[in-house]
């Protein structure tokens, strides 16, 4: 059995090291690699289905609008 850890962290954007801009706030994907590191790669949507953001399992950071839904999916 093969065991993901992942940690999607959302941080306001009052928090003094952010480069976002006031109306995003910042998004870090950080993900525990298991023994296939290879086998995982991830997207963020927004509501309407356009990717914002994906990569693979050295996660990542970005900015995004606070007044939008959107979608994580972690492919394994």
């Amino acid at each position: 059995m093969l065991k993901k850890t992942i940690f999607l962290l959302l941080f306001c954007p009052f928090i003094a090291f952010s480069q976002c801009l006031p109306q995003e706030f910042e998004v870090i994907v950080s993900i525990t690699q298991d023994d296939y590191p290879n086998e995982i790669s991830w997207e963020f949507k927004d509501s309407n289905g356009n990717l914002i953001a994906n990569g693979d399992s050295l996660g990542s950071t970005f900015c995004v609008l606070d007044s939008t839904c959107y979608n994580f999916a972690i492919i394994e």
